[in-house]
Order: C-alpha cells, then sequence, then structure tokens
C-alpha cells in the first residue's frame, strides 16, 4: 500500500492568563481580557489569517537555513485544526513543522481570541543541506550526520550517470531508474521514519511515496532539472479502488510539465522484477484517471511529447502497429520481455494470442494495467 507520509507533530496550548480576580467577578475577567487584546493588537505587525500564508512565511525561513523557532500572529480565522494541517501546505523537500505552541488569554466566552501568538519549531530537511552543499558549495553542518551520508550517495550517483551533455529526459529517466531498481517499497526496519524522506531511499534503500518523491527531487535538482514534489490522493495500483494519501513528482523537461510517479513504476510484487515506465511522464488528463490534487496548487500537464512510450517508440493508438512491434519485438526469441503503451486500443487475451505464433515463442504471460483510454501492456516470453 503506497500511502502519504505522516508528520509526527504535537499541540501544546499555553494558555499564558486565566485570569480571575476574587470578587471581580466575570465582569472585570472580560474587561482585562478585552484589555489584552487591544494591546496586542497594537503591538502585532503582520497577522496570519491563513494557513497558505504561514508555509509560505516558513518555506522561507526554511530556504534561508532556519532551524528552530519562528514566531507569528495569527487571527482567530486560523483555527486549531487548522494549525496541525500547515505540513500538509510546506514543501517538505525543504523541512516540517516539529512542535507547535500557541499562546492566547482566555475569553470567557470559550472563543478563539482575536489575535494571539504561535511558535512554530521549525526542522530544516536534510535534503536542504544536501542541495546547498552540492549546488551551492556550502558546508553541511558537522552535527547533521545522515544529511552527510546523502550527499555522499548523491555525488556517487551523480559522478556515475549525470553528464554535462545528457538532456535532461535522459537525466530525469537515469533518476527514474536508479531509484526504482535500488529501493524497495516499505518502511523503515529501524523505525525512524527515514521512509517518509529521501534517506530511505538513497541510504537505507528503503521507503514509501513520499521518500520515493523526495529522493527524485533531490537528485532531479542536484541535476540542473526543475522538480517539485506534489501530495495528493490516488486510487490503489493493485486494481482495487481505494482512495488515499500519495506523493508524486512534477517535472519539467524542454519547457514542459508533466507528472511521474517513481512509487508506482516499482514492481511491487511483480514476480518479473522488471523496471516499468507507466507513470513515467503523462499529461493531466491520463494522470488524472487514478490520481488527484489540487491543481491550482500545481502545475498544468498537458504534453505527452517527453512521455516514455513516445521517446522510446512503444506508444500505439492502432491495433495493426501494436502486433508490427510486438513481432518485431520477439521473433527468434531474442528478447524475453517488453512493454509498451496502448490509447484506445481494446486488449484482450483472445487479441494477444497472435504472440504465440511468433517463430522463437515457446511460452508467454502478460501484465495489462490502466484502462482501454491509456492501457501498459507488459509482456515475457520462454521464462
Amino acid at each position: 500500500m503506497k500511502l502519504k507520509y505522516v508528520r509526527k507533530y504535537m499541540i501544546i496550548v499555553c494558555l499564558l492568563i486565566t485570569f480571575a480576580l476574587t470578587g471581580c467577578g466575570e465582569e472585570a475577567s472580560q474587561e482585562y481580557y478585552d484589555l489584552m487584546q487591544d494591546s496586542i493588537q497594537d503591538d502585532v505587525g503582520i497577522k496570519y489569517s491563513n494557513v497558505e500564508d504561514i508555509a509560505e512565511l516558513l518555506n522561507d525561513e526554511l530556504d534561508k537555513g532556519t532551524s528552530g523557532d519562528v514566531s507569528i500572529y495569527v487571527t482567530k480565522e486560523v483555527g486549531e485544526d487548522d494549525l496541525r494541517k500547515v505540513n500538509y501546505s510546506l514543501d517538505t523537500t525543504k523541512g516540517y513543522v516539529n512542535t507547535i505552541t500557541t499562546y492566547s488569554s482566555d475569553d470567557s466566552s470559550g472563543e478563539l481570541p482575536e489575535i494571539r501568538k504561535v511558535d512554530f519549531s521549525i526542522v530544516r530537511s536534510d535534503s536542504l543541506y544536501v542541495y546547498d552543499y552540492i549546488v551551492k558549495g556550502k558546508e553541511i553542518p558537522s552535527d547533521k550526520e545522515n544529511a552527510k551520508k546523502i550527499a555522499d550517495v548523491c555525488k556517487d550517483f551523480l559522478s556515475k550517470n549525470i553528464t554535462s551533455d545528457m538532456s535532461d529526459y535522459d537525466k530525469e529517466l537515469a533518476i527514474h531508474d536508479y531509484i526504482v531498481e535500488t529501493t524497495d517499497y516499505g518502511v523503515s526496519d529501524a523505525g525512524d521514519d527515514s521512509e517518509f524522506n529521501a534517506y530511505g531511499v538513497l541510504v537505507n534503500k528503503k521507503a514509501v511515496c513520499s521518500g520515493y518523491a523526495a529522493a527524485f527531487n533531490l537528485l532531479a535538482e542536484c541535476s540542473g532539472l526543475e522538480s517539485i514534489v506534489v501530495s495528493g490522493q490516488a486510487e490503489d495500483d493493485n486494481g482495487v479502488n481505494v482512495i488515499q494519501n500519495h506523493a508524486w513528482n512534477q517535472v519539467k523537461i524542454d519547457g514542459k510539465w508533466y507528472n511521474l510517479d517513481v512509487t508506482w513504476d516499482d514492481p511491487v510484487g511483480n514476480a518479473y522484477d522488471m523496471i516499468t515506465h507507466e507513470y513515467f511522464n503523462l499529461d493531466d488528463e491520463i494522470f488524472l484517471i487514478s490520481h488527484s490534487w489540487n491543481s491550482e496548487d500545481y502545475n498544468k500537464c498537458d504534453s505527452m511529447n517527453a512521455n516514455y512510450y513516445n521517446k522510446q517508440g512503444k506508444f500505439f493508438s492502432d491495433y495493426n502497429a501494436f502486433t508490427i512491434f510486438m513481432k518485431a519485438e520477439f521473433t527468434g526469441a531474442l528478447k524475453t520481455e517488453t512493454e509498451c503503451a496502448l490509447k484506445d486500443v481494446e486488449i484482450t487475451d483472445e487479441s494477444l494470442q497472435f504472440i504465440y505464433d511468433i517463430n522463437g515463442v515457446t511460452n508467454a504471460s502478460y501484465t495489462k494495467t490502466g484502462t482501454d483510454k491509456y492501457c501498459i501492456i507488459s509482456v515475457y516470453i520462454n521464462q
């Protein structure tokens, strides 16, 4: 099961003043509360009224290298539940909120005050230290051992797999295939939550979707590509229509943005252990068949030019063209496996019987995923 990660954090509500003077009663307490609110409003500059603006501020602080407490004032429109969700609006490749402390005077009505102070304890991600080290030449702090381990793996990968004359597409493909080939889907055996970040993929070699997305994003940015992490929902790709939280990437290739899901290209439970490219550079129309997200928060992806199957000459919208391709692939049994994409072509067991008539084929099996609108066929012979 591919689940979006959940950060661990704690809400500490600190009531700085619970004021009651003997003999003064509720009227005096409310008067004091009102005076406190007036004083706060006079002293406060910027006041935040939504989580999105708060997340933008925290992202900026993480970019600056801040790791520690950030204090702000929020209006009553920002509830406690809103504060608990701030990590969902953060760019978690940069860092995350560890604890939140809110301060307010005690309103006898039980309602949130007009303005209250909030302290966010933010933790800068190891990936950001690594990016600064590789791209900007900044040293990693001595106490960031995990960041140093990630950096060592990144440097080794980049030196062996990425060159200055490579196209953006070839860089993306190299990163994608490396992650799929070297990572097992699952949780950390150490119980350290590393499966949720790049450390799980690059060092422990075991992660869940957010770890896959974070690792791709880090390697992509260190290779000079534009990439972001997308948080949304997806239907379970094992054929069961279960909606679950999920994370993937959007990557910019030759000036156009594409959806990329490295996690779902890792063949969990695939007996043939074949690297797949089913979710490699899809437009929004096709990606929306199985994924959903707030499109206003992310890039529009309206091209299939850099789709893996288009680039490899394995994308067909005609059944006859598909059969010609399969015969060319398997004649003489020089290959034992292949995959391709079909658009608007209905595939059934009967329509694939021609494979058994190809010279050199003694047995065959196949997997089919997707819909008739966009279907991936993986075929294996003589195995």
